[in-house]
């Protein structure tokens, strides 16, 4: 049957939510999406493994596409985009570090705040199974960092707490 992944559910909302319009897709190699379909990849803006370890240009283009096309955004995380000391996953695990996925969230986050673009939702996935209690650990410090980053999305900018009429 079907499951359920963090790739797999991304291409049936593509398919089964028309109002879908952009997905903006960070971590994955470049071979892995290349051998997603022609239809898919026009809507998504990507930015592969390969490019966040370039010279910066291909990021800083990603970057600028998402402030241009500013649309009620719902976030995404999974944390197997991170290296193996920032958190552990049972399958692939990235390069990148905990603090550049900060730096990248709250880039997208800043520029949905200037442009009054709502934030939807978000979810953060990628935990270990099993007993590996370091997995657990790591997973639990980027969960609540990765949190607290969101969490801003809802709140104002004096942090009391009051919603910003975004969810």
């Amino acid at each position: 049957g079907r499951i359920l992944s963090c790739g797999g559910w991304v291409l049936d909302s593509a398919s089964d939510l028309p109002l879908l319009r952009k997905i903006w897709l960070i971590g994955p190699d470049q071979a892995s999406f290349e051998r997603v379909s022609p239809e898919l990849q026009a809507r998504t803006q990507f930015l592969s493994r390969e490019a966040l370890h370039s010279d910066g240009k291909a990021v800083e283009t990603f970057f600028a596409s998402f402030r241009e096309t500013l649309l009620p955004v719902y976030f995404s995380i999974d944390k197997d985009l991170l290296r193996p000391e920032d958190a552990v996953t049972n399958w692939d695990q990235g390069e990148i570090t905990l603090d550049q996925l900060r730096e990248m969230l709250q880039e997208m986050l800043s520029a949905c705040r200037a442009a009054g673009t709502p934030v939807l939702g978000a979810d953060i996935c990628g935990e270990p199974e099993g007993e590996d209690s370091i997995g657990f650990a790591a997973n639990d410090r980027a969960n609540l960092q990765l949190a607290a980053l969101l969490k801003s999305a809802w709140t104002d900018t004096e942090g009391n707490g009051k919603d910003n009429g975004s969810q």
